[in-house]
């Protein structure tokens, strides 16, 4: 019995030492870093001053994704014909959940229709808006560093399933430095000049299906620019430098 008992305790005590490198290098490692699409709405209270342009709702569907880019690592490109993701750079969310409340939340800020939600609901919409994310990436070309997103989109008539509108983009925009935080920052900015586009559009099918005239103003086509540099916090990036040995 004490044999037994001498030899549980001497195997506790190994299992113990083993396992004290692994506790000990649990901190050492790199963090991981979480990344969301974000950018200022105008929020403008006279547009709730007036009652909703259009008495209708609009279930915003999940959207779709292309499979390279269906996964939690940011992606990175330096080929037309390779995909590469970053070892320690995240997204908060899933990159379909991050677009699609953002336009939820963009076209709810206007009032163009009486409610805008999303899909945990049983409620009959009057329409449903989906979307499919065919790229949402970094794209490296000529030693500069690109935010590359292109989306798809649809508003359907729920009642006979009917397509009224479709939209698409596919923009590149260069990035002030090259670091992915500024990759997504500047993914948001795109995104936020569409999205003027896209509530327009909206809002003149909408008026189509009625026979009236848009209220919005559609803005000329987004033209893609280098964008102006300004002051933004920068810190070295160890990380990075681990991760992206090329990024000097």
């Amino acid at each position: 019995m004490m044999k037994n008992k001498a030899f549980t305790i001497t195997l506790g005590i190994i299992v113990l030492l083993l396992m004290l490198p692994l506790a000990g290098g649990c901190g050492t490692g790199p963090q991981r870093k979480y990344y969301t699409l974000a950018y200022a709405i105008d929020d403008n209270p006279a547009n709730f001053e007036r009652a909703p342009l259009y008495p209708v709702s609009i279930r915003v569907k999940r959207f779709t994704i292309g499979e390279p880019y269906n996964r939690p690592q940011l992606v990175y490109r330096q080929s037309p014909f390779e995909f590469m993701y970053y070892g320690f750079r995240y997204w908060a969310a899933k990159p379909q959940k991050l677009l699609r409340d953002i336009i939820k939340e963009h076209i709810q800020s206007l009032n163009i229709v009486n409610s805008i939600y999303l899909e945990y609901t049983d409620k009959v919409p009057d329409y449903e808006l989906g979307g499919n994310i065919e790229s949402i990436e970094e794209f490296d070309s000529g030693g500069d560093w690109y935010a590359h997103l292109a989306l798809r989109l649809e508003l359907t008539r729920f009642s006979d399933k009917t397509v009224i509108w479709r939209y698409s983009f596919d923009r590149k925009k260069k990035v002030e430095q090259k670091n992915p935080v500024f990759v997504v920052k500047a993914m948001s900015e795109l995104l936020k000049e569409e999205m003027a586009v896209i509530a327009a559009q909206i809002d003149a099918a909408l008026a189509g299906e009625r026979g009236s005239k848009p209220t919005l103003t559609c803005p000329a086509t987004p033209v893609d620019e280098i964008p102006v540099l300004e002051t933004f916090p920068s810190q070295p990036d160890k990380l990075l430098k681990e991760e992206r040995p090329d990024a000097k």
